[in-house]
């Protein structure tokens, strides 16, 4: 006999005999079948999103139960397990390749109840980063005092090339774009002069 209580719910016997019909006189047994709560499905939130290609981001349950594990996974069957949180262990580093959704599933750790609620999800966007592009100057060498104007040989709209006179890039010259792609410097000695791009 198959049952699905909605509820904790006792259930009890009475015999009754099919050829004479007597009935069972002494108490009845009985057998109390729990019912345990699933849990709830919880949304998913990211610390940083959309995020560059190379960039990571931190998931977390908005709302998290206690006593509750939240398996997290990248498809929407639930077989490519990322990682879990709990209201304890709330922060799960990840950092896609490309354009990822990520879905949850909670299970009790107690009573292993999984939830049976469809998964709440989150999709972090992965942006590309702007490639390398080649620096120009429109005269070089140049004598001291003189100018020269540097450019972008092959810029790409939407993308902003940052103009740094050193390595670690931490002095700022200028900056350049595909609409405006000119920048006169004037050295006071040899200088090397490196681009970075930043999107928007």
């Amino acid at each position: 006999l198959v049952v699905s209580p909605a509820a904790t719910t006792t259930y009890y016997e009475q015999g009754v005999n099919g050829v004479t019909g007597c009935v069972q006189t002494a108490a009845s047994q009985n057998i109390t079948v729990t019912v345990n709560p699933v849990p709830a499905a919880q949304a998913l939130a990211a610390s940083a999103n959309p995020i560059c290609l190379g960039s990571s981001t931190t998931l977390s349950i908005t709302s998290p139960v206690a006593g509750i594990t939240y398996n997290v996974y990248s498809d929407p069957a639930l077989t490519m397990l990322v990682g879990s949180l709990t209201s304890a262990a709330n922060a799960l580093v990840v950092s896609p390749a490309a354009t990822t959704t990520y879905y949850e599933q909670g299970v009790n750790g107690i009573t292993g109840c999984v939830q049976t609620a469809a998964s709440l999800n989150i999709t972090v966007t992965v942006n590309p980063v702007p490639a390398a592009q080649a620096l120009a100057a429109s005269f070089n060498p140049i004598c001291l005092g003189s100018s020269t104007t540097l450019s972008i040989v092959s810029p790409v709209a939407g993308i902003t090339y940052n103009i740094y006179s050193d390595l670690a890039l931490t002095v700022l010259v200028g900056s350049l774009t595909s609409a405006a792609n000119t920048l006169v410097v004037s050295p006071a000695a040899t200088t090397t002069y490196y681009e970075q791009g930043v999107n928007g």
